[in-house]
């Protein structure tokens, strides 16, 4: 379990309704909480000890939710981590836009952002890394992926501090035109799990995984923007690695629509 690793939530199947007998305000919360994994596909974006440092399994893990678009912009005053409304119409004027997404049901007032960057030599990553604070690269793909030469050009995904994201997205962007080019995700809230409580759900297949790639950042990105080339009913479907998802041994064929154990207690502290 590493940044850069992709999950996804099985196909929906006709269940029964559940909890019919509950209070309708318990029934509202549980199903809000639910559908933040609903056919969802995060990416991991932090893995760190815990504060114990105990190494027990207990490792803190971050992720986001690549699949859900805020339907309205949220109120960026109310937001830890974002930015004023001045700042974001200045990058405007500058070709840069932010989509706000909705990351999980943890801390949904913090702020996380996203970028990705086309035919960027290293050099001028490493350069614009040591510049920008509060961002950091997702590695994904493999290691075999990564340029041997500091001249040679490649996609890069960035991650951290809307502040950030924007400047390296306005750096990276000129004069580009790339899909995804100018565009910053921007989430409100994130998922959590502990190492080992993440690693059991994949193992009893809540989750499909597999390591992820640029191009299912881009994808994203695109379908989040209304750009996708081959619309289709959910994100999941529009992977280019769709077909390359691990699943658990209680879960051998994904788009079963026989019930699995819910991947909703990824929720962390709220």
């Amino acid at each position: 379990i590493s940044p850069g690793l992709l999950l996804v939530t099985k196909k929906a199947g006709s269940q029964a309704a559940q909890g019919t007998n509950l209070d309708l305000g318990l029934r509202a919360f549980l199903e809000s909480k639910a559908a933040h994994f609903r056919e969802a596909v995060y990416i991991l974006t932090d893995v760190f000890p815990n504060r114990s440092g105990t190494g027990d399994g207990s490792d803190v893990v971050l992720g986001v939710n690549l699949s859900r678009r805020l339907e309205v912009s949220p109120d960026v005053s109310c937001l830890k981590g974002a930015v004023s409304i001045v700042t974001l119409r200045r990058y405007a004027q500058q070709g840069i836009s932010v989509l706000w997404m909705n990351g999980g049901p943890v801390e949904p007032r913090s702020v996380t952002a996203m970028c990705v960057a086309e035919q960027l030599s290293v050099s001028k990553k490493e350069d614009l890394l040591s510049k920008i604070p509060n961002i950091t690269e997702l590695r994904v793909g493999t290691s075999t992926d990564t340029p041997a030469s500091s001249t040679i050009q490649a996609s890069a995904i960035f991650c951290g501090s809307l502040e950030g994201i924007l400047s390296m997205a306005a750096e990276t962007s000129r004069g580009r035109k790339g899909v995804c080019s100018g565009i910053v995700l921007a989430w409100a809230g994130f998922a959590q799990w502990s190492r080992a409580q993440l690693l059991g759900e994949m193992a009893r297949g809540s989750w499909g995984w597999c390591r992820g790639s640029f191009t299912d950042v881009t994808t994203a990105t695109a379908v989040a923007a209304g750009m996708d080339d081959e619309p289709r009913d959910t994100l999941r479907d529009s992977l280019p690695q769709r077909s390359h998802f691990i699943w658990g041994r209680s879960h051998p064929n994904e788009s079963s629509s026989s019930s699995s154990s819910s991947p909703n207690s990824a929720h962390g502290r709220n």
